[in-house]
């Protein structure tokens, strides 16, 4: 007992002052509004300077008059919530030094809400610095003192769109360096990149053949890696003296040329700040006898602002370790675009890849722009499968779960109803691509640019996807039918999770028609699709089959719609 008391005491005591100021500020989901970036590399220059610098620079725009803050409550006691908040924003820093908030003052707000705090004061001018800072009070009756100032500039266009972080560069160095006949360098990991190198000639008249590739034999770069395994070669010209050289990558006409695929989409290109890219691990520098010193070969990796520290993982086996710290490095390697994109195939966002590519980063940092932001240009270009379209509806539920922030589902939420595709509902309940309901006015409902929108069940078959040839395949031998089991599956939690999207916008009326409309399909897909004599679905209305697709996704979604409703 005396224990216990001497344990409440100095508790007590430890906890006497004022409560901790809040920490990681954030407008509109970006923490590091604050940064200025000068073609890859942060700088020194404040959000002020901006104006006068006479430097090409980049920094994170905030895209909404209104926009969301957010922060992070800090306490020594882990049962601390906050119980208030008061926001402070001003046109200037010396303002906001002497709590003079000219352009907002929330007053002391009765609320527990940190992560989606809508701007309430008048709306935003363009091209405009503001600053900003935040107190709260918890259930302990402390009161904080305001946390540091957190700054953010305004876009030139206040159109409401996600704002997203210049692209970053970090420069790394090899793991491994070989000199014999040629210079040999292996940085690890590949990255998408570009490449410096410092070498010296002492006659100007060596020209060096630079090689780039993603396989080796640990020795000498594969020429003919085969596949989609990247390799490349550069002729790189020898100035006299010693030198930097930066190899400029020419673009790969199958991931830049504009709607070269069958989505009738463009692909993402590199900004002008950065230039091309190139993924490799392995460089090879043939035909020079120089030198190489420390930081003569420097990788250009570019990535998304990126973490390493957000999140860790350890466990006693070392497989599992490994097989985490891919998983994570692979978040942030594939980030070269600033949008989730197919890696270096087409450099196109497919909702399906973007999906998994949105989870994974939740859970590897504390970032939700970049996967906003790639959910938002896949609903303007869609891709060309019936069900990756309706996970759109999964992509734009999971932002919201995770920040709270309904600000992309209420702008985007119009197109979010298009995504459930009811315009292909049939008589009997259920949708499909095969029943002559694909009309130009359907597809510019859903922004689908291509010209042949169909089911994938991914993947139905062996061979080229899209074939729908009735074979094994990855998926049990599915069979494509008009009606297929999966497809109407994901149409049911697209339903569902629109009925929960207008909920949480106040329209009532929607809420209760997609939760009265996803009842209805369950019952119809209960009914046509549920073999009463196996207990087994089917994979579609007109076949017997029954796959292990056709399912599994039914009772994965279902499971997934429950979980998220707290049952």
């Amino acid at each position: 007992m005396y224990r216990l008391f001497l344990l409440i005491s100095l508790l007590a005591v430890t906890y006497s002052g004022n409560a901790q100021p809040p920490s990681h500020l954030t407008t509109d989901l970006l923490e590091h509004t604050d940064r200025v970036f000068l073609d890859g590399y942060l700088t020194t220059l404040s959000l002020a300077e901006t104006h006068t610098a006479i430097e090409r620079h980049q920094t994170p725009a905030i895209k909404n008059a209104k926009p969301y803050l957010g922060w992070v409550i800090n306490s020594e006691l882990s049962n601390t919530l906050q119980t208030a908040y008061r926001v402070l924003m001003a046109s200037s820093r010396e303002k906001l030094d002497k709590d003079e908030a000219d352009v907002w003052d929330s007053r002391k707000m009765e609320s527990s809400n940190s992560v989606a705090v809508p701007y309430g004061g008048n709306a935003l001018e363009p091209s405009k610095v503001y600053y900003w800072k935040v107190k709260v009070w918890d259930n302990h009756g402390k009161e904080s003192a305001f946390s540091s100032i957190k700054s953010f500039i305004t876009a030139p266009e206040l159109d409401g769109k996600t704002a997203t972080y210049p692209l970053q560069i970090t420069d790394e160095y090899p793991v491994k360096l070989l000199r014999d006949t040629k210079t040999f360098a292996d940085f690890g990991k590949a990255a998408f990149g570009k490449l410096r190198v410092t070498l010296h000639s002492a006659t100007g008249t060596d020209t060096v053949i630079v090689h780039l590739g993603e396989h080796s034999d640990g020795l000498q770069i594969d020429r003919k890696p085969g596949g989609t395994i990247r390799y490349t070669a550069y002729k790189l010209p020898l100035m006299a003296g010693r030198h930097t050289y930066t190899i400029r990558f020419k673009p790969d006409e199958r991931n830049t040329k504009p709607k070269g695929n069958e989505s009738g989409v463009d692909p993402v290109l590199m900004p002008g700040y950065i230039g091309e890219v190139y993924p490799f691990r392995y460089c090879e520098l043939e035909n020079y006898s120089g030198d190489i010193k420390n930081g003569d070969i420097v990788r250009q990796s570019v990535h998304y602002p990126f973490n390493d520290n957000a999140a860790t993982f350890y466990s006693s086996d070392s497989v599992l370790n490994q097989v985490w710290e891919l998983c994570k490095y692979s978040i942030k390697a594939t980030s070269f675009l600033g949008t989730y994109v197919d890696g270096d195939r087409e450099r196109i966002p497919y909702e399906a890849d973007a999906l998994i590519n949105q989870l994974g980063h939740y859970y590897t940092d504390r970032e939700f722009s970049m996967a906003r932001h790639s959910n938002e240009y896949l609903i303007y270009n869609a891709t060309w499968p019936t069900e990756w379209n309706l996970q759109t509806l999964i992509m734009a539920w999971a932002d919201y779960m995770h920040t709270g922030n309904p600000q992309s589902i209420a702008q985007c939420y119009e197109d979010l109803k298009a995504k459930t595709l009811m315009a292909l509902k049939e008589t009997n309940g259920l949708i499909s691509s095969r029943t002559g309901k694909l009309s130009p006015g359907f597809y510019k409902s859903i922004h689908f640019k291509g010209k042949n929108f169909r089911d994938i069940v991914d993947w139905p078959q062996t061979g080229v996807v899209g074939d729908e040839k009735q074979e094994a395949g990855e998926s049990d031998g599915y069979v494509m039918t008009t009606y297929n089991t999966v497809v109407n599956a994901y149409h049911y939690e697209a339903l569902q999770l629109m009925g929960r999207i207008a909920g949480v916008i106040g329209n009532a009326a929607d809420q209760q028609f997609y939760t009265a409309e996803a009842e209805k399909v369950k019952k119809q897909f209960n009914r046509l699709l549920l073999n009463a004599k196996t207990g087994y679905y089917k994979d579609g209305v007109d076949t017997d089959h029954s796959s292990l697709h056709a399912n599994m996704f039914p009772m994965a979604l279902e499971w997934c719609l429950k979980r998220t409703n707290g049952q």
